[in-house]
């Protein structure tokens, strides 16, 4: 890529409107695959659906229901750190006993 379509890609991105987390998490209708550096909130932010889902679920009038876009609402909250199941104990098992044993 040049650097005048990578200078035009970086403008139209920082032009873009911002809009709440889970709004942009509910318009991947399909899936989401969420992208950062280490420790830029990547965990946080799946636990965040996760207890805002939850919370739904419960009828908690916490205020974090609230937020939730209607696409979101009646979703299982499952987090699953991919790295714990990295650790070689789990070398000569498949990811359905990793979940059996959370």
């Amino acid at each position: 890529m040049d650097r005048a379509r990578l200078e035009q890609a970086q403008r139209a991105y920082r032009e873009r409107p911002a809009r709440p987390v889970l709004a942009a998490l509910a318009a991947g209708a399909g899936g989401v695959v969420v992208l950062g550096d280490p420790g830029a909130g990547k965990s946080s932010l799946a636990r965040y659906l996760m207890l805002a889902l939850a919370a739904e679920e419960l009828g908690a009038g916490d205020g974090v229901a609230e937020e939730l876009p209607g696409d979101l609402a009646g979703r299982l909250p499952l987090v699953v750190e991919l790295r714990k199941f990295a650790d070689p104990q789990w070398a000569d098992a498949d990811f359905f006993d990793f979940l059996d044993d959370r």
